[in-house]
Formats: C-alpha cells, sequence, structure tokens
C-alpha cells in the first residue's frame, strides 16, 4: 500500500479571432464597419491532487491492484487581452463605435477530475504475461469553461457578462462533459532474455 501527492503547475492559453458581424447588424452598421478583434488569454496556478494505490498478490502469477487520485480545481489567474474591441459613444450625429486595445484581470476555474483505476496481471506461462485495466474518471465535474473577470465594472464583462446572465463573466462555453471509462488489455511475451515483444488493445468512453 502507498500513498503520495502530486503538485500540479498549470499554464493556460485560450486565443479566439473576434467576429463583430452580430454587433454590425444590431446597431444597424454597414458590414465591413468594424474590424475583427482577437481574444488573447493567459493564466496560471498551482494546486495539490492525493493519491493511493494497493497492491494484492493473490499468487506468486497474479497480482491485482488499485490506485485513485483525488480532483482539485486550478483557478488561473492572469489576464485577457482583446484588440480591435469596439466601444460605442453618443454624440451629436448619433452613435458611434471605436475600437481599441483593453485589457482585464480574469481567472479561468478549471476542474481536474478524481479518479480510480483497477489492474491486474497474470503470468500464463514462463514467458507470457496477460495484463488488464480500467480506469474511472470523475469529468462530469467539467460543466463550463468560463473566463471570470476579477475586476469591478471591467471593461470587458462589463459589456459581456449582462448578456451571458452574470456581470462577472468575459466568456462563456457549455461542456458539460460525461464521466468517462478506458479499458485495456495486453500481453508480453518474453522471447528470449533480450527481447519482449508487447501488444495491447485500449478503449475509452466518449465525454
Amino acid at each position: 500500500m502507498g500513498a503520495g501527492v502530486n503538485v500540479i503547475y498549470a499554464e493556460g492559453r485560450l486565443t479566439k479571432f473576434q467576429d463583430y458581424s452580430g454587433t454590425e447588424a444590431r446597431f444597424g452598421l454597414p458590414p465591413g464597419t468594424l474590424e475583427d478583434g482577437y481574444a488573447d488569454i493567459e493564466g496560471s496556478d498551482v494546486a495539490l491532487t492525493f493519491a493511493f494505490g494497493l497492491l494484492w498478490e493473490m499468487s506468486e502469477r497474479t497480482q491485482f491492484g488499485i490506485s485513485a487520485q483525488t480532483g482539485t480545481e486550478l483557478e488561473l489567474d492572469g489576464d485577457a487581452e482583446v484588440r480591435n474591441y469596439p466601444q460605442g459613444s453618443l454624440s451629436g450625429g448619433g452613435l458611434t463605435f471605436s475600437q481599441s486595445t483593453v485589457t482585464e484581470r480574469v481567472t479561468v476555474p478549471l476542474d481536474i477530475p478524481e479518479s480510480i483505476t483497477f489492474g491486474a496481471r497474470h503470468q500464463l506461462t514462463d514467458t507470457v504475461t496477460l495484463l488488464a485495466g480500467a480506469t474511472w474518471a470523475k469529468w462530469s465535474r467539467f460543466e463550463a469553461l468560463d473566463v471570470v473577470s476579477r475586476e469591478d465594472n471591467g471593461p470587458i464583462s462589463s459589456q459581456a457578462g449582462p448578456g451571458l446572465g452574470d456581470e462577472r463573466l468575459v466568456t462563456h462555453v457549455s461542456e458539460n462533459w460525461k464521466d468517462t471509462w478506458q479499458a485495456n488489455v495486453g500481453a508480453i511475451w518474453q522471447a528470449t532474455p533480450e527481447w519482449a515483444f508487447k501488444a495491447g488493445y485500449a478503449w475509452m468512453s466518449r465525454r
């Protein structure tokens, strides 16, 4: 039996071209009035997960094992930069738009799932060993990919948030992943003391 601690350091970067044709249509602007924008979001964080494992030796030829790892949530703190971001203003000639580069301090919550792995090993003959295993991971924790502002009334979230149902949101993408299963089988043939041949097959359910 064993236990351990994993230290996770994560860096993330999201980039996306911004199409403002919807803004043009909404305010009756001729197509092509607004130049396409570009969003660049970066962040990093450190988190801990805990793991343990247990090995049961049924006989000299057969062993079973189980291991598990806890989940955690990363908070990737960083900055969001949007180039050619359109901002409207009222003047004597009506509503006019200008485009500029805006930045905002943001965080990206990212769920890391807990998982359980089962494994088995059986030495069929002196030269052939059979292997099998399966892993379950709770990916249903990953419901959405959100970029959340760390500022009050930020230049991006104040415009995008109300339309997304939360004034803190810079962007929101629904994910709604499902828990997954991964299974594998394999074999090792020790042809000579120097040469071993391995073959196997792995299957994973869709998220």
